[in-house]
């Protein structure tokens, strides 16, 4: 069942079952989704990495990262489709937390599963509190003071957060402690218990997306993406975007 909600470039709902075999795709989605899995599991791969996904697991997808998913017979998701015209018109950058990764935000968790009895309803009510989900978990996702762990963190902790995504090239634990005002092991742990990464990992990722907008948007030569967005030369950033993306820099710049 698909449920697209109002408006041009809007988020789309979909309640999708597997229903006689098992079904494998393998792409680069031009949009990003949110899949909350209801019934069985799916699995899905990302670079050299695989993840099972079991109910009542929230995943968010970014767009343009390539994954390949096997979703087995009896398998049922809810999933919410967000184009890139949604996130122009909102004014944001899909780069979420926890980006390609599980997510517990436990008031989005229950209020899908509260509309799950009706998901075949033809009420026209259900299909716009359907709608109206779809458009609340976006602000939910998007929200700053959010963590993969449903919990709002601290606002010195938003603010280390807020500068490695500013500056990912130039990130200093150092100075990030001194400037929040703790001590650099607080800073590390407080961080990785918050938002499942570390910093070093979060300024990895967001090198990552600065490079794939330069290489999906700009017609700067690779070597200088490279430099520019912190890695060492040009074999790191094709190394670096082949692992994540699944694809060459050449075929995001063709993509794009």
């Amino acid at each position: 069942m698909s449920v697209p909600c109002p408006g041009g470039g809007s988020p789309t709902v979909l309640v999708t079952t597997v229903i006689r075999s098992e079904w494998e795709t393998e792409q680069t989605l031009d949009a990003a989704c949110l899949v909350l899995v209801l019934d069985g599991f799916f699995e899905e791969t990302y670079g050299r990495s695989t993840f099972r996904r079991r109910p009542g697991t929230m995943h968010y997808h970014p767009a343009g990262l390539w994954s390949r998913a096997t979703i087995p017979s009896g398998a049922k998701c809810f999933g919410v489709v967000y184009p890139k015209a949604f996130f122009i018109s909102a004014e944001v950058q899909d780069s979420p937390i926890g980006a390609h990764g599980d997510l517990a935000i436990p008031e989005l968790m229950a209020q899908v599963q509260s509309l799950r009895a009706g998901f075949s309803s033809k009420d026209p009510l259900r299909m716009l509190a359907m709608q109206g989900l779809a458009l609340e978990s976006f602000a939910t996702l998007f929200d700053p003071a959010r963590t993969p762990s449903g919990r709002t963190a601290p606002r010195w902790l938003r603010r280390v957060r807020e500068s490695v995504i500013e500056d990912p090239v130039g990130v200093d634990l150092g100075r990030l402690a001194a400037e929040a005002g703790v001590h650099p092991s607080h800073l590390a742990r407080c961080f990785k218990k918050m938002y499942g990464q570390t910093i070093g990992d979060c300024a990895r990722q967001r090198r990552f997306e600065l490079a794939y907008l330069l290489l999906s948007a700009s017609k700067q030569p690779l070597g200088e993406i490279a430099l520019s967005c912190g890695y060492a030369d040009q074999a790191h950033l094709s190394r670096d975007v082949r692992s994540r993306a699944g694809m060459t820099p050449g075929d995001i710049r063709h993509k794009g």
